[in-house]
């Protein structure tokens, strides 16, 4: 999950001691410092994901044209 651009301002203007933030928030408030860092775990698990789409895809189509030539 993608923090908000309200929640990315609340947490980049934060300006009290981390430590009072909860693990998650300390975690995005450290992740927002890595440029691109949503970007870049969005295109990794596409990555990761990509050959599991595929098959999905193959056997989705495949099952179309058993339905079309049955028609």
């Amino acid at each position: 999950m993608v923090p908000t651009r309200e929640e990315e301002e609340k947490l980049s203007n934060y300006e009290g001691d981390v430590d009072e933030l909860c693990s998650a928030e300390k975690f995005v408030k450290k992740i927002m410092n890595i440029p691109h860092a949503f970007s870049r775990t969005q295109v990794m698990l596409y990555r990761e994901t990509f050959e599991d789409e595929v098959v999905h895809l193959k056997k989705s189509f495949a099952m179309l044209e058993v339905i079309r030539t049955k028609e």
